[in-house]
């Protein structure tokens, strides 16, 4: 027994001479390994931007096929002209909260700018059919510019910080609304405003759900945060942004079957919007009579689900590791 100790110490030390006179042999030299490659032109040998090209694409794909569907199977009972009206609208009242936001986010250390993207006018064009929220919020967030990012970082937030902000506390608030609205115009039981009231939750929602995935998948990715949000801030804001988009599924999916005479409470709707966003399984989309090619109801919940992931898998589990790596 002592000499089969002896042997294993002799061993155990012999494997630290060596590990030591190798590490002291080793000489690490400061920049003498490049981390990242790259050609002669400055193009980075390691960029992921096709990759994020590639997702961006098939987002838009997916959610146009949302609106597509939507539009194919309601503008014989709706009617073209309301889906129209319902869409202006949205694109104004928009345009009108991004703007008053920004106005209130405007203070003295701050100066108005070009907005800088390096997106060309067709993609942008895209992206604003795609998602009239995100167009403008990424319009204002790039006008929002500091004058010396040194100075102003340490004593205050900068403007974009206060307007990422405002504007998640400001949709949270609409959707609350908006609820509310849709309840009080089913009640009426105008056929004018019940369907004027569907196309805008259903546009609002597919909007800031495309939003909310791109802007929240594009943050995690960021290794420089454009603003100072810390990561217990990124968290609460991710989290609010779930629970909105669980209430716009809510509205969504009962309106949907509302308007196909199913009548359900609205109740049911948030089970099935908690359900579809957390569980991956949705009682409305059972009941759904052809599931072999793509409905609204089925593109929906899709876009629901990819939203939630992004959320609950991609935003919070980053989130949570950098708050509480120190």
């Amino acid at each position: 027994m002592q000499k089969q100790e002896k042997r294993l110490l002799s061993i155990n030390l012999f494997n630290f001479i060596i590990a030591n006179k190798v590490s002291n042999n080793t000489k690490f030299i400061k920049g003498s390994v490049p981390l990242r490659e790259s050609t002669s032109d400055g193009y980075d040998l390691y960029s992921f931007k096709f990759h994020q090209g590639l997702i961006v694409f098939l987002l838009m794909l997916l959610w146009g096929l949302a609106i597509g569907c939507f539009l194919g199977e309601s503008h014989c009972r709706i009617g073209i002209e309301v889906i129209t009206v319902s869409a202006v609208t949205f694109v104004v009242i928009t345009y009108a909260i991004a703007c008053i936001i920004y106005s209130i986010c405007q203070n003295d250390d701050l100066i108005n700018s070009t907005p800088k993207t390096k997106l060309n006018g067709c993609c942008q064009l895209f992206l604003f059919i795609a998602s009239p929220s995100w167009f403008f919020a990424h319009l204002f967030k790039s006008k929002l510019m500091k004058i010396n990012s040194d100075d102003v970082g340490k004593t205050k937030r900068c403007g974009k910080t206060q307007f990422i902000a405002y504007l998640n506390r400001a949709n949270l608030i609409a959707s609350f609304v908006l609820a509310i609205v849709a309840v009080m115009i089913y009640r009426t039981g105008s056929v004018f405003w019940f369907g004027f009231i569907i196309s805008f939750v259903v546009l609002r929602t597919l909007s800031r759900s495309f939003e909310i995935t791109i802007a929240f998948g594009k943050d995690t990715l960021e290794k420089n945060k454009s603003s100072k949000l810390k990561s217990h801030e990124r968290l609460l804001l991710a989290f609010t942004s779930l629970f909105e988009s669980v209430l716009n599924y809510s509205v969504v999916y009962w309106l949907l079957n509302a308007d196909d005479g199913m009548k359900h409470h609205i109740w049911r709707g948030f089970v099935s919007s908690f359900q579809s966003g957390l569980f991956y399984s949705n009682s409305y989309l059972d009941q759904c009579s052809c599931l072999s090619s793509p409905s609204a109801l089925a593109m929906l919940q899709l876009t629901q689900v990819i939203t939630c992931m992004t959320l609950v898998f991609v935003a919070f589990a980053i989130y949570i590791s950098n708050s509480t790596s120190g």
